[in-house]
């Protein structure tokens, strides 16, 4: 017989479970088992072929969660975890559910959920880099020299392997020191860093200083009159040392002048790039009002990002001089380095001296000791006033700073008569109390004798002709 698809002896009904569908439900398999002859038989696989397909609509069913039906001869409460069909309701085969997922399907979900969980942990990583390359582009952080300048740069017998370096060998930091052990000890608070009451000050007026005169700003900022011009060095205005707010903050009482009360200026130095020395606020402020900035080679990238005419830019290695009429300013070594942002090295921190009028001041900027001040003195020496590095020291950077001490003993190398300590009395960027750097100098000072210590307020006048104006201790009794 043909009419049913089946051919050859009667079709016995076993129990081997098959797909049926594609739901995962099982039905009874019809296995030929003799030769075909009657119509019984053809009759009974009839049957068992309706029963399958019976099977595969319950099937259907049960594999939505579907409970199935007491009356078409499911078992009753069964939601398709697996019910099979009773055998009174018809003879309808079982039909298994929610058998296991294909071993392909199972792979590819562990893929996809170990790319979800890289992914989970790649994002923030991605998002804080996004975010810190979004910082660091702020013009705060200035600029880096590029084009002819990073020619310049590239030329300078100081700039060696990508980087300018020191005269002698210098380390940022003491062996075993991280950067963020430098940074730590850098916040670390400690007691008297910073003084509980307002400094005493004076406010000079800038504006009509007179000739031979220096008025400290605080920090190592200063105001000279020399040779018929006005000199600005190291300017800070904001109230933050730092490209964030709330570090590094000002002292209390230190904020004494405003950008309304500096004078135009003939020359602006610029001993190096950190920002307790080269403050944006201060290079626009005073940009429009400044006839020439005078800064290490590179340096000059960030003020032209802020505005500056590279024309107006007078940038140097060191031994270089500039003529400005009536001074002169050469660019001399230093100890330290330099960076605004996480490239370092890549503009020249420098001193200055400034001749004129019959008059020589020499500025060490930021710098630990060693034999350039003596050779500073055999070649452009002697000086009226020497304004020393002598705060912001630590164990932990015991080569770009000097103690008080050391810098006694570099004023004598300077053949010095009158020193200032500098780099004092407005930040704090060290653990040191704020005031420990102007004792210690006065009594290393003392012991060393044949060098009188200039130690004015912020905002006091200086006569540079004046070697034997005296200066009362006033950080004393400070808290």
């Amino acid at each position: 017989m043909a009419d049913d698809g089946v051919t050859g002896a009667p079709a016995e009904v076993g129990r081997e479970g098959g797909p049926v569908g594609g739901d995962g439900a099982e039905a009874e398999s019809v296995r030929p088992s003799g030769s075909a002859g009657s119509g019984a038989p053809a009759a009974e696989a009839r049957r068992v072929r309706r029963a399958g397909e019976t099977a595969q609509e319950k099937g259907s069913g049960l594999a939505c969660g579907v409970a199935p039906d007491p009356a078409a001869g499911g078992e009753p409460g069964r939601s398709g975890i697996g019910g099979r069909s009773s055998p009174d309701g018809g003879g309808t085969a079982a039909a298994e559910v929610g058998a296991s997922v294909p071993p392909a399907r199972a792979k590819g979900f562990v893929r996809l959920m170990v790319w979800i969980s890289l992914l989970g942990l790649a994002l923030p990583a991605v998002t804080l880099a996004f975010a810190a390359a979004a910082f660091l582009s702020l013009p705060r952080f200035g600029a880096l020299p590029g084009g002819e300048r990073l020619g310049r740069v590239e030329a300078s017998p100081q700039y060696v392997g990508g980087a300018f370096r020191n005269e002698v060998p210098t380390s940022r930091r003491a062996e075993g020191t991280g950067l963020a052990d430098m940074l730590a000890r850098a916040l670390e608070p400690s007691p008297r860093k910073v003084p509980a009451v307002p400094l005493p000050s004076r406010k000079s007026d800038l504006k009509s200083l007179p000739e031979g005169s220096l008025v400290w700003l605080g920090h190592s900022s200063f105001v000279m009159r020399l040779g018929g011009m006005t000199v600005v060095a190291d300017p800070v205005l904001g109230r933050y040392a730092s490209p964030l707010k709330y570090v590094n903050g000002s002292f209390p009482g230190t904020e004494v002048y405003s950008a309304p009360d500096f004078p135009d200026a003939d020359a602006l130095l610029i001993s190096h790039d950190h920002f307790d020395h080269l403050d944006q606020e201060a290079a626009v402020a005073l940009r429009d009002r400044t006839r020439a900035a005078v800064c290490g080679l590179g340096t000059g990238a960030h003020l032209e990002r802020w505005g500056w005419d590279g024309g107006r830019i007078l940038e140097g290695s060191w031994w270089d001089s500039f003529d400005l009429g009536g001074i002169r300013v050469t660019l001399v070594p230093s100890r330290h380095g330099s960076n605004r942002g996480v490239r370092f090295d890549r503009a020249l921190w420098t001193g200055f001296v400034v001749s004129g009028g019959g008059r020589s001041v020499f500025f060490s900027g930021d710098s630990g000791y060693g034999p350039h001040f003596g050779e500073i003195a055999r070649r452009l020496g002697p000086f009226d006033l020497g304004m020393l590095d002598s705060g912001q020291y630590d164990a932990a950077w015991p080569q770009i700073h000097m103690t008080p001490e050391e810098a006694v003993l570099a004023a004598g190398d300077l053949g010095l008569g009158r020193y200032m300590p500098v780099h004092v009395g407005r930040f704090s960027i060290a653990a040191h109390p704020w005031d420990e750097p102007l004792e210690r100098a006065l009594l290393a000072s003392g012991r060393a004798g044949g060098v009188r210590l200039v130690t004015p307020l912020i905002g006091e006048t200086v006569m540079l002709d004046d070697v034997h104006a005296l200066y009362r201790p006033w950080w004393r009794g400070l808290p």
